[in-house]
């Protein structure tokens, strides 16, 4: 996760500067001299940073395209071709760590339906690309860029919400990917106990659950000594932290003992009633201990 973590946030404030820049781009060509100055300020630290990473990665043998990119945005080259190239790449980003946002990222860009009436309001950044005016509402080729590049701004600032809330995003989809597993296992063990595989129904039953116990147990950072703890370990160390009350300790010991009865061919066969107790605790407790 360390890795994956570093890795992402690497590739956010890389889109961010590259959004940062095609913005800059245009804005430029369009302010006063005064304004104009303190802009190329900005740009030529900008140009600075993407000169040391460009070197930082031809030391370490990695590809210079990312950062020669943004020094032709800082430069002002192709607004078209470089936002599209940039969208396209947010666009996913935005999907995948923020959905609850992504339809506004997207609607920044273009509209789902036409409007019936172009306006400030309705007016997207595709709007602006496609060269679309309407001096009549303020749209002329001033209002128009202007309009375009606050919601390029927004876009912007979608995406650098995403670094601030990265923890909890990964964590998030981890999750989710982690119970879409578990649900799967389980289907899997049901399926088994229909056909009357008793044993290994129960068997995929109790590696779910251990599997859960020990993700509990890291979502509490609490550490155990053994190599390979077993459901008991797991769950002795989870009412050690006072994570289990008694009742709870005592419903995953029953069925750690269901799990060591369908594992161990010395032990009697486990009946049916017993591998269906196993997997409806199971998913009790995936379903509602975090």
């Amino acid at each position: 996760m360390p890795d994956q973590h570093k890795e992402i946030a690497r590739q956010l404030d890389r889109l961010v500067r590259e959004g940062e820049a095609i913005y800059l781009s245009v804005e430029i060509t369009h302010r006063s001299a005064e304004e104009r100055k303190k802009l190329e300020k900005v740009i030529e630290k900008m140009e600075d940073v993407a000169r040391k990473a460009a070197k930082a990665a031809a030391d370490k043998g990695e590809s210079l395209s990312d950062e020669l990119a943004r020094l032709e945005l800082l430069q002002g080259k192709d607004f078209r071709g470089s936002y599209q190239r940039w969208y396209s790449q947010a666009l996913r980003v935005a999907e995948q760590l923020l959905p609850d946002r992504y339809g506004e990222f997207r609607e920044l860009y273009r509209l789902d339906k036409s409007p019936k009436e172009l306006n400030v309001s309705v007016y997207t950044i595709s709007d602006y690309i496609h060269g679309t005016i309407a001096p009549a509402r303020g749209l002329d080729e001033p209002g128009s860029r202007s309009v375009a590049m606050g919601k390029l701004k927004d876009q912007i600032d979608i995406l650098s919400s995403a670094k601030a809330r990265l923890d909890s995003l990964l964590a998030n989809i981890e999750g989710a990917l982690q119970a879409t597993l578990l649900d799967d296992e389980l289907e899997t063990a049901t399926e088994l106990l229909k056909a009357k595989h008793l044993r290994s129904a129960g068997v995929v039953a109790g590696v779910v659950l251990e599997r859960h116990l020990k993700t509990v147990l890291a979502n509490h950072q609490i550490s155990l000594g053994r190599k390979k703890p077993q459901i008991g370990n797991l769950n002795d160390a989870l009412k050690k932290a006072g994570i289990f009350d008694n009742p709870r300790w005592r419903e995953v010991q029953r069925l750690g003992d269901l799990r060591n009865l369908c594992g161990h061919d010395g032990e009697r066969a486990p009946e049916a009633g017993e591998v269906k107790e196993l997997i409806a605790g199971t998913e009790k407790i995936v379903k509602t201990v975090f």
